[in-house]
């Protein structure tokens, strides 16, 4: 059957279009999405119609949560290969339950640096940018920031690099003269930019950080520091990763100094870790001018292997290696050494091993190192650092780190298997080389953004804030500036750029749910003097943190505003505002438990002034609870819902409570009143309500009250 949208069918009747949208309107539920989906089939001129409502809402999340909204981002990003113009109907963007589990390393959300016009632009404008961090980013191409010379970091992290035909100009005009340090992990296609003059892409490169150095890296002949992250997993191209890094430190020598080795072997890895370590170093022996090195070694064992064997050669191994680094001849230059060993093996082998350590006279690992280190502990011009060691089992009950056991196995995979798998972890079931993520930074009709996160540790909008390298600082940006936002959604994220938030210009809902904002103090003065017109009209504020009062009073357009749990941020300025709070538009005030009116600007407060009869706004509902002390008179209610704990309550509280009551005099309608007390022995006085009820005996306009009284008593008595 077709469907026209624009003319009636043959039998001259057809389906208006308001109808079709509310129908689509409806179907776009959960539970209806699937019904939704098959309209697309009905009519060809359904499906474009069908789109808009199919793709309206697009949430993310961990990939383990995987609900109905993951399918529907992930049919998004198919749908966009074949029809580009999909995504101007995506209107709410959402990111739910983003535990900070997840963003381990993850750094600021990236765009894709695709082949398109809005990306040139970009690495134009930064010709003196100084510092790139590329995070989660496919068709990534160094070429592209070939203008900024003036770079002196990079950090490239889970990128894809674009194909050689997709490369600006030719490889061999590319050259970084001023970058000094580059870290690079899990970077695909990196042999793109292999061949025999790529050596000057850095030419005055000193500082590398490679982790798991699979692919054949850049040649540098100017590297004085290098730090590698390396796992041995027992697969089969581990002699050929072994030497291709060998070959690396040996075309490095000349200038290199400091060398840091994190190895970890696992189970599966048959070769002697120490061994692999003198595969590493051999070729550069005798010929180096390596001053400080580091190794943290974890080294792994299973079941099947049998412990004395295991001791017996792992000491062997490290004995040699110890021969190696304390010959003068070999590092002539060495002085600062320092080792960390780290074993883990299942708790049987545990025993095992600590029964053999303590009959062959050894305490503990730190013992055993004398021995093979002896040639550098004996060297007067090298100092040896040994750092606790541990052996750990791995059995399924999970143990602290202690004084003895510094890393154990359980804490050594969430520090360092995790980090490693981030891209993997975070988009396990999700096509990365499909620009996954990087979607998300154009939606350019998207009205409503949402980040939720449900754990209570806040995630830092800026990635250097955080410990754990994660901000949403790139993606916040990115909607800030398009400003098409209307309604914003945040939560729990530590440093928010409120003044920008509030910038914008067609923003009028916002929701902030445990969050700490930015500093606003010393920007209050010249924001009254210039009395910005911000357009915000609802506002949902639940425990945050750092919200100043003053910063509410620019707020003009309000309509309505809802404050739960939390206190007000003491401003310096409170004295220079020279303006009255007055909300004109205000229609619903909600207030629970919000502390801190003690700030409100006492220059604002109009009922303060002597003889000043206040032009109040009038609003439909003020709801009130918790904490009355101190509460500003800034509005009139037609309808007033008070919840009074009897415990609680005091003189000055029932005292703002009768002004409360008597500023809205002339405008109340409706007021309930809901008195709770918890306290089975003290009788709940209604004094201060008669007092404030007494208002209403000189006229009113009120035509109903509900007032009640509870007490919370112990059932047991």
């Amino acid at each position: 059957m077709s469907v026209s949208l624009q003319k009636p069918n043959k039998e001259g009747r057809g389906i208006p279009a308001e109808l079709l949208h509310r129908i689509f309107e409806i179907l776009a539920d959960e539970d209806e999405f699937t019904t939704l989906q098959a309209c697309c089939l009905v009519a060809r001129s359904w499906v474009s119609l069908c789109r808009c409502y199919l793709f309206e809402n697009v949430e993310l999340g961990p990939h383990y949560s995987r609900p109905y909204f993951m399918d529907s981002a992930l049919r998004l990003v198919e749908v966009l290969n074949d029809n580009p113009s999909v995504i101007g109907c995506v209107r709410r963007l959402a990111f739910t339950e983003w535990p900070d589990d997840d963003l381990e390393d993850a750094g600021d959300f990236h765009c894709s640096l695709s082949d398109t016009a809005s990306s040139t632009p970009v690495t134009r404008a930064n010709s003196t940018l100084k510092s790139l961090t590329a995070r989660v980013v496919t068709k990534f191409s160094l070429s592209r920031f070939k203008p900024c010379s003036e770079l002196r970091t990079m950090e490239l992290f889970a990128l894809k690099v674009a194909p050689m035909d997709n490369q600006i100009n030719t490889h061999s005009s590319l050259t970084f003269p001023n970058l000094t340090s580059l870290e690079v992990r899990e970077v695909d296609n990196w042999s793109t930019y292999q061949n025999p003059t790529h050596e000057t892409i850095f030419p005055a490169l000193t500082s590398l950080i490679l982790h798991d150095a699979a692919e054949t890296f850049l040649q540098v002949s100017t590297l004085e520091s290098l730090e590698v992250v390396f796992c041995y997993s027992g697969c089969d191209d581990e002699d050929e990763r072994t030497a291709k890094l060998s070959q690396f430190i040996h075309n490095s020598r000349r200038n290199l100094t400091r060398l840091v080795l994190h190895i970890e072997a696992a189970e599966t890895n048959e070769e002697p870790i120490a061994r692999r370590i003198s595969e590493i170093l051999s070729p550069i022996q005798s010929c180096n001018v390596l001053r400080s090195l580091v190794l943290n070694v974890i080294d792994i064992f299973g079941d099947d292997v049998y412990v004395e064997d295991w001791l017996d050669e792992a000491y062997d191994t490290w004995e040699a290696l110890g021969c190696t680094l304390g010959s003068p001849r070999g590092f002539p230059r060495l002085r600062e050494v320092s080792i960390s060993l780290e074993v883990a093996c299942d708790d049987e082998s545990l025993v095992t091993l600590y029964d053999i350590l303590d009959d062959r006279g050894y305490p503990d690992f730190q013992t055993v190192f004398l021995d093979p280190f002896y040639r550098l502990i004996v060297r007067k011009d090298t100092k040896l650092e040994y750092r606790e060691d541990s052996a750990t089992g791995k059995n399924d009950s999970r143990r602290p780190p202690s004084s003895s056991q510094l890393c154990p196995r359980n804490y050594l995979q969430h520090n360092n298997v995790q980090r490693s798998d981030m891209v993997h972890v975070a988009s396990q079931d999700i096509p990365c080389d499909s620009s996954y993520l990087s979607i998300f930074f154009h939606l350019p009709e998207v009205h409503t953004l949402e980040i939720r996160n449900s754990k209570e540790k806040h995630i830092s909008y800026k990635a250097g804030d955080n410990p754990k390298g994660f901000g949403w600082q790139s993606f916040l940006d990115q909607y800030i500036a398009a400003d098409k936002l209307t309604s914003r959604l945040l939560s729990t994220i530590s440093n928010v750029p409120i003044l920008a938030i509030l910038s914008s210009p067609h923003l009028t809902t916002l929701n902030i749910l445990n969050c700490h904002l930015s500093d606003t103090g010393s920007c209050i003065p010249s924001l009254y003097a210039n009395r910005p017109n911000y357009a915000l009209k609802h506002l949902t504020a639940q425990k945050i943190s750092n919200l100043s009062l003053s910063l509410l009073g620019l707020c003009s357009n309000l309509q309505t505003v809802n404050l739960f749990v939390f206190t007000f941020a003491e401003s310096g300025a409170r004295d220079d505002i020279p303006s009255p709070f007055i909300f004109p538009s205000l229609t619903s005030l909600e207030i629970h438990f919000a502390d801190g009116w003690d700030y409100f600007p006492t220059s604002a407060d109009v009922t303060s002034k002597p003889g000043y009869d206040p032009q109040l706004s009038v609003i439909s509902s003020l709801k009130i609870s918790g904490i009355f002390e101190d509460l500003p008179l800034f509005c009139a209610a037609e309808s007033l819902d008070l919840e009074l704990n009897a415990d609680d309550l005091g003189e000055e509280d029932c005292t703002r409570i009768c002004q409360l009551v008597t500023v809205s005099q002339h405008h109340l309608t409706h007021i309930r009143i809901n008195i709770v007390s918890e306290d089975d022995d003290a009788p709940i006085s209604l004094q201060g309500i008669r007092d404030m009820l007494s208002v209403f005996e000189e006229g009113s306009v009120l035509t109903s009250s509900h007032i009640s009284v509870s007490a919370v008593t112990d059932v047991g008595n």
